[in-house]
């Protein structure tokens, strides 16, 4: 496998713990520390950046903010680790560095990731780097190793693979109905925490969704009613700032781009071979925000298509 890892892109080991995050603070960002050097954007040089800092390490740390803000690129590969010999993570990044100065004190200087795979894989192989962050030879046989006890192939990582992703927002009429509280082109919001202040189920798909993301709008209730009623459209992601009064860091914008008719019933997939293992028919829509798998959102796409004639455009997932 590590002969068909050659490519253009770049691949990184990002440790987990002094300078970066713990795995906890990780959600849909990588993140660096050192806030007190503002926007990595303003130096011209790495030598200028590395004067602007104090102590014995201040080429490690020049090393890695200059390699985060301007050598790491969208569609590198990131392997996430911590200590010398436990992954936690594959992603692949997908976004330009920004410097959010309201964070500046927690972790300021991000990059937009998507996740392929998460979960601890202690043993696989190991890593003695001791900076945060560093890049691997491209034949690095540790890739290999990382993909495989994922169960993951090359093609997983593929960018092309997370621009037309899917949700599943799931409502009841006995509490509220994006039938009846919603209209086309309106934005709504939908916050990560429920009113007792605990987070919702699927808190992951609320860290994961972006800006532009199809959700397919589920509305529970008597029997005969029961399905997908209409077709949204993510405004904006947690994280990055304020929108309209709301704090993104708790809460998702919506915009409601399409009411469908018929609707599609709940037994269509219920009853799918490829969706009765989805997230959301599994626990019986006991929950808000569900995901799909690149295989469970490539159902859902002929779905829509055989059902309601949508088409899946690869770059944009438009429907409008």
């Amino acid at each position: 496998m590590a002969n068909n890892l050659k490519m253009t892109r770049r691949i990184w080991i990002y440790t987990l713990g002094d300078g970066t995050a713990e795995w906890a603070d990780l959600g849909h960002d990588l993140v660096l520390g050192w806030w007190m050097l503002g926007d990595l954007r303003r130096y011209r040089t790495r030598q200028e950046l590395k004067s602007a800092i104090v102590g014995d390490d201040s080429e490690i740390i020049a090393d890695c903010c200059w390699k985060f803000s301007r050598v790491m690129d969208e569609g590198d590969i990131v392997l996430v680790v911590r200590g010398t010999d436990t992954v936690m993570g594959l992603a692949l990044v997908t976004g330009v560095y920004r410097y959010e100065i309201e964070r500046e004190m927690n972790l300021g200087h991000r990059r937009r990731i998507e996740w392929i795979a998460r979960g601890q894989r202690k043993g696989i192989c190991r890593f003695e780097g001791k900076r945060p962050l560093e890049e691997l030879a491209e034949d690095d046989v540790r890739v290999a190793q990382v993909f495989a006890a994922y169960g993951r192939k090359l093609a997983d990582a593929d960018p092309s693979r997370f621009s037309d992703r899917v949700w599943w927002l799931a409502t009841n009429v006995d509490y509220w109905s994006l039938d009846n509280e919603v209209a086309v082109g309106e934005t709504f919001f939908y916050y990560k925490y429920n009113e007792r202040g605990h987070v919702r189920t699927s808190g992951r798909a609320f860290d994961e969704m972006r800006v532009g993301d199809l959700v397919l709008g589920y509305v529970g209730g008597p029997v005969k009613n029961r399905g997908v009623h209409s077709l949204l459209r993510c405004e904006a992601s947690l994280g990055c700032g304020e929108y309209e009064g709301a704090w993104r860091e708790n809460v998702v914008a919506f915009r409601k781009v399409k009411e469908l008719d018929p609707i599609i019933p709940w037994e269509v997939f219920r009853e799918d071979p490829v969706l009765m293992s989805a997230h959301m028919v599994r626990v019986k829509n006991v929950g808000s925000l569900f995901g799909f798998t690149p295989e469970q959102r490539d159902e859902v796409w002929r779905i829509l298509r055989l059902k309601c004639g949508i088409l899946r455009e690869k770059t944009t997932g438009s429907v409008e």
